[in-house]
């Protein structure tokens, strides 16, 4: 969610997607949410300061706006936002109105402070011989069984989760803890999740009731786990501030019957699917026919240049004017390769080019590389910067051949096409020929210092 609306997510300073709370730095940088601060600049779990639609867009645009990339990280600092989502050009959107590990003790390491809630070992072996005795007699209808928790704990899903939350642990939990205290704390969570998956809900109880026992639980949460100890941090994840703002969800959305998905289940199912179709492509020497890659798609969309054996250039595509960089470096190519003048070199540019996104170089099977002006890498996209390479090479210099290593970005990748009413006596006949006859595929690409002092040539 945190990349889709283009936010700094959990890690930032203010990690919460809908209200403005100010995180803690804990170890690791990580920011915690804690409603109480021993600075007096406590939360109100049932008043906290939301954000708006209107706030929402009015940051992030502050942050487009930034005119330095270190004002832009300053503000996305501040707001919490690294710049306008693409979903803002819908009007029917609104931002950011359109997500219990401590009785095992192993919950961030904590150890109890002063409280008494761990459950000893022979205990958590108990509870988990219970879930699988549990799945006997348990209808399929509530979901798969549930695996043994004290043992099988990977084995859980988000059904296992909400089948042992909601039915299981009431029981088996029941006379388990040391202090009743926190059993009640943990039923009063059981009953808001019951309330929360409820077919139908009054706008009235969810804006009243529901609010107030979620801010209750949490505040009763913080004194029971995080006994507001700056070295219990850890304790007051993100997680926990974001169930205060379940009834404003609910309000927004409707119950969550409506819309929720296990979005993280539905990948690694995804992942299960790939897996086991490659299994059945090695046994049964099915590679072509169970081919699922995007390989003939591309062979579709991209597009082959004459006397470029072996590269496929790739969409995204864009045909129009180059800037003023680029006219440059192109000139410069054209007269490096076909040896004219620089008025000549400029004259030949067509009025538009065709800009290519992507290279794909079919003969080591289909490695791509990116280009840097039409496919975004920074922080406010969340996507990896993978254009920069390393590439070693050589320069002549007086003490004779010294090598560099270098960082190369590609940029992007043009095809050339001369203007042919231009091509006259003045260019050497080879080279017109050459140059008029078929396009030429431009690289263009910058270098970052070298690894040594000298100043490496423009890299092309």
């Amino acid at each position: 969610m945190a990349k889709l609306m283009r936010m700094k997510g959990p890690n930032g300073l203010r990690p919460c997607r809908t209200c403005k709370i100010l995180g803690i730095s804990g170890e690791n940088n990580t920011h915690y949410v804690p409603c109480f601060r021993h600075d007096g600049e406590s939360y109100d779990p049932l008043d906290l300061p939301l954000r708006t639609h209107d706030e929402f867009i009015d940051d992030a645009v502050s942050v487009e706006k930034a005119t330095t990339n270190a004002e832009a990280e300053r503000r996305a600092k501040d707001t919490g936002i690294n710049g306008l989502p693409v979903l803002a050009t819908l009007s029917s959107l609104e931002f950011p109105a359109s997500t219990c590990s401590h009785s095992g003790a192993t919950y961030k390491k904590l150890d109890v402070g002063t409280g008494d809630y761990i459950l000893q070992p022979k205990v958590v072996e108990d509870i988990g011989r219970d879930c699988v005795a549990a799945g006997d007699t348990t209808p399929t209808a509530f979901g798969a069984r549930v695996p043994n928790i004290a043992t099988q704990l990977h084995y859980f899903t988000a059904e296992s989760y909400t089948l042992w939350t909601t039915l299981l642990a009431p029981v088996v939990l029941r006379g388990r803890f040391p202090h009743k205290r926190y059993y009640d704390h943990f039923l009063g969570l059981v009953d808001i999740f019951n309330d929360c998956l409820s077919m139908s809900l009054s706008r009235e109880y969810v804006d009243n009731d529901l609010r107030a026992r979620i801010g209750k639980w949490v505040t009763d949460y913080e004194r029971y786990y995080y006994q507001y100890d700056e070295s219990r941090l850890s304790a007051c994840p993100l997680t926990i501030h974001a169930l205060l703002h379940i009834p404003d969800d609910i309000l927004n959305g409707g119950p969550m019957w409506t819309y929720w998905n296990y979005i993280t289940e539905s990948f690694s199912r995804r992942l299960r699917e790939i897996a086991q179709n490659t299994a059945i492509k090695v046994k049964y020497q099915l590679y072509t026919e169970l081919d699922l890659s995007p390989w003939h798609e591309e062979e579709l969309s991209g597009h082959v240049v004459a006397g470029y054996n072996g590269i496929r250039v790739l969409r995204p595509r864009a045909t129009g004017p180059l800037s003023n960089r680029l006219t440059t470096a192109v000139s410069e190519h054209i007269q490096n390769r076909y040896r004219v003048s620089p008025a000549v070199a400029l004259q030949s540019l067509p009025d538009d080019f065709t800009h290519w996104g992507r290279i794909s170089f079919l003969a080591s099977g289909g490695d791509k590389m990116r280009g840097a002006d039409l496919v975004h890498h920074s922080e406010g996209y969340m996507t990896r910067d993978a254009s920069f390479v390393k590439a070693s090479h050589f320069l002549y210099w007086t003490l004779g051949l010294i090598p560099f290593s270098t960082r190369t970005m590609l940029i992007q990748m043009l095809i050339i096409r001369a203007k042919h009413e231009l091509m006259s006596d003045r260019w050497p006949m080879d080279n017109s020929s050459a140059f008029s006859n078929s396009p030429s595929l431009f690289h263009l690409s910058v270098t970052r210092p070298p690894v040594r002092s000298f100043s490496p040539p423009f890299a092309q």
